[in-house]
């Protein structure tokens, strides 16, 4: 087992070109989405909802292998105002992961491309006045593709931007399909910064 190990470790730290640099990532980020979709709850009500758009956070975590790619986690959350009855909102809820692929490799300028597979949980709530009040939940699989740039300010700290789109096939509301536009801060821990 302990060999198992150690030839483990060896892959990873020499099998990247640059693995020895390897480092985790922790990020935290927050913008707005926009739907791009109708919905319909619960097939009694057909929300129209494309262009509505709304808040979107999150935070996640990768660990670099090497100067081009980096597995990826993260939880994102938001909500949507949806112009039907009262106080109507969109609540989403997702688990992804991932990767990100860096073409110019470890550099402070680094743009990326992206894509993650997850579970996208959205919850519909529809006051009205005069009908009764519609509530529709769904867990499904989803997916979210997208680019993006950071910039490296410190050995620490990182600045960037993050635009996504996302689909889920969410059974209650009919398709959910979202672009979401996400300014990110990242902390690194394990590496120094490339040099200026």
């Amino acid at each position: 087992m302990r060999r198992i190990a150690l030839i483990a470790i060896a892959l990873v730290t020499c099998g990247f070109p640059g693995a020895s640099q390897a480092q985790w990532h922790l990020q935290i980020e927050g913008g707005a989405s926009i739907l791009l979709n109708v919905l319909s709850v619960n097939r009694e009500l057909e929300i129209n909802s494309d262009d509505e758009a709304g808040g979107l956070f999150g935070a996640g975590f990768g660990y670099e292998l090497g100067e081009y790619f980096e597995p990826t986690v993260n939880i994102r959350g938001g909500f949507t105002p949806l112009d039907v009855g009262i106080l109507d909102t969109l609540t989403l809820v997702t688990v992804t992961a991932g990767g990100k692929l860096y073409p110019l490799g470890n550099r402070r300028f680094r743009p990326w491309l992206g894509a993650e597979i997850g579970l996208y949980h959205t919850d519909v709530d529809v006051e009205r006045v005069f009908a009764s009040d519609l509530e529709a939940e769904d867990d499904s699989f989803g997916y979210n593709v997208g680019g993006g740039l950071a910039y490296r300010l410190s050995d620490l700290i990182s600045l960037g931007a993050d635009v996504r789109y996302h689909r889920a096939d969410a059974s209650a509301i009919g398709d959910l399909e979202l672009v979401s536009f996400l300014a990110t801060l990242g902390f690194h821990f394990g590496g120094e910064a490339p040099p200026r």
